[in-house]
């Protein structure tokens, strides 16, 4: 039995997040898994991720046919789990004829323009030609009766306790995602200028990347391959967003012990506690919330850190979902992956 990845991708976000951690759980649980990329694009980092977990990765190229021979050399026990729209849709298109199961995920929380609208009309009309997995609620509603949710998750074994509570200089408080209007970056500077003690930082690129010119209080980091080395110096992650589904960035955050502030959209009411959550509309509360984390003792925050890390443990890690991915994939714990990166 083996399950094979399919991707198209040229940065590092949520769906990358997503199929690290998910090649992550399949490989530290002996299951035969590869990850196979429609294209390759230079210095991705997703290709060291999994190289240095030891995972097997490939390229088609941009090539459709050699998508349909890795398919076609795939027997009835195998699956194909192709995420994002346009890998999913050339993975249903193909699987006339071949053994395996096809299986997507459904990411998307936001619309985007007309372009990504277009596409994803096209991934939903062929919706019907492979099983479905959405992130959330929000997105499984938009593709009717087949589809079902599965949340995303993290690998938190490696992860250790916070031991340290915020500097009583001030808080350290972060955007993480897309710099786009969906993502609510102009409600994030709008935030970091009303609270100028307090130290903001900005992770990530996008189209609204040039409005943080007027924002010179705020660090900026760019896109960078992982957050590991980051959670640690960041207290409090914002997300004023105005579209979600279930963020990976959030996860990993309150994995590591970094609170949550963000707007009731998609599945974060069931990831974030409901104390830190404000109403999409009502985004402008976010300052009661921010004047109040300012105000508490350490106790306070070693409390709700630990809090945090356990809500993830329980029902956002790679142990909570395992029972139900091996379903879908109906793993028989029989064989391994010689794991080794290759290229076709």
């Amino acid at each position: 039995m083996k399950v094979m990845l399919l991707l198209d991708s040229s940065g590092f976000g949520g769906i990358e997040s997503h199929v690290l951690q998910l090649a992550l759980m399949l490989h530290q649980r002996r299951v035969n898994v590869e990850v196979m990329f429609y294209r390759q694009y230079p210095q991705h980092p997703l290709y060291a991720r999994l190289a240095q977990a030891g995972i097997c990765y490939r390229f088609a190229q941009g090539s459709v046919k050699l998508i349909r021979q890795a398919m076609m050399a795939c027997t009835a026990d195998d699956t194909v789990h192709a995420h994002g729209y346009k890998a999913s849709i050339v993975a249903r298109l193909l699987r006339m004829g071949c053994a395996c199961r096809v299986v997507t995920t459904f990411h998307a929380g936001e619309t985007g323009d007309w372009k990504v609208r277009s596409y994803e009309l096209l991934n939903r009309r062929t919706a019907r030609l492979s099983e479905n997995l959405a992130v959330s609620e929000a997105i499984r509603s938009r593709l009717g009766a087949r589809c079902r949710v599965m949340r995303n998750f993290i690998e938190t074994t490696s992860i250790g306790a916070r031991s340290e509570p915020p500097p009583q200089a001030g808080l350290r408080f972060a955007f993480v995602g897309r710099l786009s209007e969906e993502k609510g970056l102009d409600r994030y500077l709008q935030l970091s200028r009303l609270f100028p003690e307090h130290q903001w930082h900005v992770f990530g690129d996008g189209p609204q990347q040039q409005s943080l010119q007027a924002a010179p209080h705020c660090i900026y980091h760019g896109a960078v391959p992982s957050m590991q080395a980051y959670w640690a110096g960041i207290d409090v992650l914002i997300m004023p967003s105005r579209q979600e589904g279930l963020p990976m960035a959030a996860i990993e955050a309150l994995a590591h012990g970094t609170l949550v502030i963000a707007t009731q959209v998609g599945q974060l009411a069931d990831l974030v506690d409901r104390r830190f959550l404000v109403p999409e509309s009502q985004w402008q509360q976010m300052p009661v919330l921010i004047d109040m984390m300012a105000g508490w003792q350490p106790a306070m925050w070693r409390e709700l850190q630990h809090q945090a890390r356990l809500r993830v443990e329980q029902a956002f890690s790679a142990d909570a979902l395992w029972t139900q991915y091996r379903s879908i994939y109906r793993y028989q714990p029989d064989n391994a992956c010689a794991a080794k990166a290759m290229t076709v």
